[in-house]
């Protein structure tokens, strides 16, 4: 009996701390190795079967791949539409001139200081208030009530742009031009000639309204003589050029150095008189007088031309802007919209309907473009026709 418990307890002992207990077979604990690598290389081979298969069959598109359906149709856009553009003028400009005076006496005083201006004080002889008058006519005469010539309508003309009250567009000397000269000088504050005559002596002659003053020789002190120049002024503006020459079917406003003037359908050159006036009055046209009444000096300084032109065209640009003068409702389309183009006309199609447009302008990628019957933009579709649906279309010519 006390052989057989001690074979028991032996059994059932401790671990001999090498994973495998006491009293267990060795061969036992050998077998169960094969067992895991046998689950582990039929994972691998399942693994790889399955990837095997993936790479061999054949794709498939997924539905978010598939070819996308054909877009024939887009908007209509109505926008305002004045084609404001930047461009480049040429500038034809008057000869520089020499400013006369018609007194004899020394300078008392100088008010040049800000450029001479038609109506304002230019110097001071002898104690005499000279004042510059520009008129369309030279003035070369003393001039009285009931006188009449050029001179005369130019001088109303003048008084009258200037708020005196003379009587614009009239030749002859009337007791509104009387007025009119009172008042003139009443605002310069000259009450010892208030007879309504007007002496040549106490007016200088400019070509324009303003203009800045060079070679000036009414420095307080000198001695001046009637009929000799006492200063030099920069030509003025008598018409502008469009650089590229490109005309337009209808009329335009451009806009140089701030002032606005028309430019005519067809035409590429504006010589309105009051505009070329307000340009040339502008202290930016008056910056770019000067320095190319400079450039102008140097060349012929240096040799590079002899003499002096009435007018002639400056060789430096100026920046201008121009815009339709009526701005226009137009229909906003893509480009591939608009087919059977011929210059500027061509056609649209929306909902099987063709529709013969005017090409007005383009914008990245878009026609602007208003129905050739004259109806207006609002009154077209909404969508117009594109790509397949236009395909084979033909435009209707006139």
């Amino acid at each position: 009996m006390a052989k057989t418990s001690k074979t028991s307890s032996a059994s059932s002992g401790p671990s001999t701390g090498r994973g495998t207990p006491r009293g267990t077979p060795r061969g036992t604990a050998r077998r169960r190795f094969p067992v895991a690598w046998l689950l582990i290389a039929v994972i691998l081979t399942a693994a790889v079967s399955v990837g095997a298969a993936a790479f061999l069959l054949p794709d498939r598109h997924p539905a978010i791949l598939s070819s996308a359906k054909e877009i024939t149709s887009a908007p209509v856009g109505i926008q305002r539409y004045d084609a404001n553009r930047q461009i480049s003028v040429i500038p034809t400009l008057s000869a520089s001139r020499q400013i006369l005076i018609n007194t004899s006496g020394t300078v008392t005083a100088d008010h040049s200081g800000e450029g001479l201006a038609s109506g304002r004080v230019a110097l001071a002889v002898d104690e005499r208030p000279i004042v510059a008058l520009a008129t369309a006519t030279p003035l070369y005469r003393d001039l009285k009530y009931g006188d009449k010539g050029r001179d005369v309508r130019a001088l109303n003309d003048e008084l009258a742009r200037l708020g005196f009250g003379a009587p614009a567009d009239t030749d002859r000397y009337t007791t509104r031009t009387v007025k009119a000269v009172k008042a003139l000088w009443r605002g310069l504050g000259v009450t010892s000639t208030l007879d309504g005559n007007l002496a040549i002596a106490d007016v200088i002659w400019l070509p324009q309204r303003e203009a800045t003053v060079s070679d000036w020789n009414g420095v307080p002190g000198t001695m001046v003589t009637a009929g000799t120049s006492i200063g030099r002024i920069p030509g003025a503006l008598t018409a502008i050029s469009l650089r590229d020459g490109a005309a337009e079917n209808a009329d335009r406003t451009i806009t140089v150095f701030g002032q606005q003037g028309v430019l005519k359908a067809g035409a590429t050159r504006i010589d309105d008189p009051e505009f070329c006036a307000r340009v040339t009055a502008s202290p930016e046209f008056r910056m770019f007088a000067q320095s190319s009444s400079s450039k102008s000096a140097q060349g012929q300084s240096s040799g590079q031309s002899s003499g002096q032109s009435a007018s002639q065209e400056s060789a430096q640009g100026i920046d201008a802007t121009v815009a339709l003068a009526q701005p226009l409702d137009v229909m906003r389309v893509p480009a591939a919209a608009v087919f059977g183009v011929d210059g500027n006309t061509g056609c649209i199609a929306s909902d099987g309907r063709t529709i013969p447009v005017t090409v007005i302008g383009a914008d990245l990628g878009v026609s602007l473009v208003r129905p050739a019957d004259g109806s207006e933009p609002s009154a077209g579709p909404s969508t117009v026709s594109i790509g397949g649906a236009i395909r084979g279309l033909t435009c209707p010519r006139g």
